[in-house]
């Protein structure tokens, strides 16, 4: 028996302090409704559930935002309905006043109404406010003038960096591409006389002695120079991954406006060949400039390519174009590509839309630009060919290739320049759409998470009314000649008519090329219109007579000023639809944060309970269990006596 260590004591004591400590945090938790009080409790849960709370909270606030906005939106619709009444009245006054049974003091007085209308309307535009803050824009800046611009752009490095910097033999080396072997390579031989040697599919020139057949001609496509137009830099740069935005999406398609790629013949390359052929694609159009929200519109007529292949160095892009800030998604779609970018950005898209889309465009400029080009090679039945690379719907690519063996000419060229340079004007659109203005609404603690909502200007500037009157009379005034010049007005004589002469092609027949091609054949003609000029003595003015023609603003005015406040309400009535479904939305995630969020904060009670009862038993039995034991040592005592 042992005196000075009771180990029993001890363990009852340590199970005793065990059972409180559960207890009092049993207690904790029932009192306080919540299953974490402090971060010990449960650290991982207490992260996740203060984010939910954040979450929560903002999602209360931004149905109260919701709330303040349709009640917004509803103020300017009821200040919208009256000046639409009064519209409605200025067109029956005036409808009224036109009418040929009314006088000029009668029009007078009608016209004193309609200034007290106007009058109303310019003030409900300038005085309906929501919280001291105003409804409506009331200013309107005067226009800006179009500014013209000069330019050299490149294509941009997504582009650029994927293609071919020049067309050179072993540019296309694999996948098993075969080249056209259709086509008639002519050279000159001598130009006194003129002789001509050629391959071709059959003897086209069978009969001319100026001609000498060679046969077909069948080199290795790698031999040719070639070279190879690659749209897949956009898939490489949006492949689901990093940080990019719909943004920079935007601004890389943007960067194509103004821009062009070419390339020359290389058979014209030969200083023998005397009508040289120039091909290349150009991207015009109009777009909203990304950084300085302008529109830009580029002009194909004042493109031209950057080139060292002609003395004056530059080359009209005009026939080989696309216009970019009109091409579709695809043929059969109503959706451009820089609009759907346009609701990408609007709606935040996450990497992996982004990549889908960068794919879809990168196929659809591939398309395009394959297709105008290969229009215009069959056109022109010349020594370049396209090749589609795009064999697996993977790979928006082709080359353009000459089908001759480049050894063939004297001195072969070794490589042809591509031309990524374009230089032209734009215009630059100012913006001058005062008549709308942003007011936000934010929906939830997410930054991004918001609604615009249209601020309209109903100013009767605005509305095209500032200066409806309908007692207004034009005066015209017609020059009154003297009798002498009357007369000499009225001799024949003193007219000399003129004659001009132009041609114009007719069509008069139609022939098949060397392609299979249905060529029309025209004619000039001539056509002829005369013009009458007076020649006479010189004419005399007297004077002039005045007529005074009652000439009233349109009515169309007043329609059209009723359709743009119809066309804006609808705008703030769609805007309140989405609202009142936003706030739906909001409600409904609310919901279920604050479920999940309880899930992980709070006590279950019964659980709780039943943890209590547990622990109090067994607080009861440690404390008896700790004096037994420290009536153990007592028996010692017996043993001294």
């Amino acid at each position: 028996m042992q005196i000075q260590h009771n180990l029993p004591a001890k363990n009852s004591y340590r199970n005793l302090v065990k059972n409180r400590k559960g207890m009092a945090e049993n207690l904790e938790k029932l009192s306080s409704g919540f299953r974490i009080n402090r971060a010990a409790d449960d650290a991982s849960g207490l992260a996740i559930s203060e984010d939910m709370r954040e979450r929560i909270r903002g999602l209360d606030q931004g149905l109260n935002n919701i709330d303040d906005g349709i009640s917004f939106i509803e103020t300017a619709d009821g200040a919208m309905d009256e000046v639409t009444k009064m519209l409605q009245r200025i067109n029956k006054l005036s409808i009224q006043a036109v009418n040929g049974t009314y006088h000029d003091d009668a029009r007078e007085d009608i016209q004193l109404e309609i200034n007290e209308l106007k009058k109303e309307i310019q003030r409900i535009s300038e005085e309906t406010t929501f919280n001291d803050i105003p409804v409506f824009q009331s200013k309107i800046e005067e226009p800006k003038e179009v500014v013209i611009k000069s330019y050299t752009h490149q294509l941009p490095s997504w582009l650029k960096d994927q293609c071919s910097a020049q067309m050179a033999a072993g540019n296309v080396t694999d996948g098993g591409y075969t080249q056209d072997s259709t086509p008639y390579f002519v050279r000159e031989v001598s130009s006194t006389p003129a002789t001509y040697e050629y391959y071709g599919p059959d003897e086209k020139y069978a009969g001319d002695s100026s001609y000498t057949y060679l046969g077909q001609w069948t080199p290795e496509l790698n031999d040719n120079l070639s070279a190879v137009i690659d749209f897949s830099g956009l898939i490489t740069k949006y492949d689901g991954s990093g940080t990019a935005t719909a943004q920079d999406l935007y601004r890389d398609i943007y960067s194509l406006l103004g821009t062009s790629i070419a390339a020359a013949c290389a058979t014209c390359m030969d200083s023998r060949v005397a009508h040289p052929i120039f091909y290349g694609v150009a991207f015009y159009g109009s777009a909203v400039d990304p950084d300085s929200g302008l529109v830009r519109e580029y002009s194909k007529d004042d493109m031209r390519y950057s080139t060292t292949f002609y003395a004056s160095n530059n080359v009209s892009v005009t026939g080989n174009t696309i216009d970019l800030g009109k091409l579709t998604l695809s043929d059969d779609s109503d959706t451009t590509i820089l609009g759907y970018l346009d609701y990408l950005k609007s709606s935040n898209a996450d990497p992996a839309t982004l990549a889908d889309a960068a794919k879809t465009i990168a196929n659809r400029l591939y398309e395009k630009t394959y297709e105008k080009l290969s229009d215009y090679v069959k056109a022109t039945d010349h020594y370049n060919r396209l090749l589609n690379m795009n064999t697996d719907g993977e790979t928006p690519a082709f080359a353009i290739y000459d089908y001759r063996d480049n050894t063939s000419l004297s001195p072969a060229p070794s490589s042809v320049q591509l031309f990524t340079s374009t230089s032209g004007k734009y215009k630059e659109y100012p913006d001058n759409r005062s008549d709308l203005g942003k007011l936000w609404i934010q929906c939830s603690s997410v930054q991004d998470d918001r609604v615009a909502i249209d601020q309209v200007n109903l100013g009767l500037r605005a509305l095209g009314i500032e200066d409806y009157d309908i007692t207004r009379y034009e005066a015209t005034s017609t020059p009154v000649y003297s009798p002498e010049s009357v007369a000499a007005q009225n001799d024949p004589n003193n007219y000399v008519e003129t004659v001009h002469k132009y041609t114009h092609p007719v069509i008069v027949g139609t022939t098949t090329n060397s392609n299979g091609e249905t060529i029309n054949i025209t004619e000039p003609r001539e056509n002829s219109y005369t013009t009458r000029d007076y020649v006479g003595p010189p004419l005399t003015i007297t004077g002039y007579s005045e007529t005074k023609t009652y000439a009233p603003s349109s009515i169309s005015d007043i329609t059209d000023a009723i359709d743009k406040v119809s066309g804006y309400r609808a705008i703030l009535g769609a805007k309140q639809n989405r609202l009142e479904h936003s706030r739906s939305n909001d409600e409904i995630m609310n919901e279920n944060i604050t479920a999940s969020e309880s899930r992980i904060r709070d006590t279950d009670m019964a659980k709780e309970i039943a943890a209590f009862t547990k622990n109090n038993i067994l607080s009861e039995a440690a404390q008896a269990m700790l004096s037994q034991a420290n009536q153990t040592g007592q028996g010692v005592l017996s043993l001294l006596r």
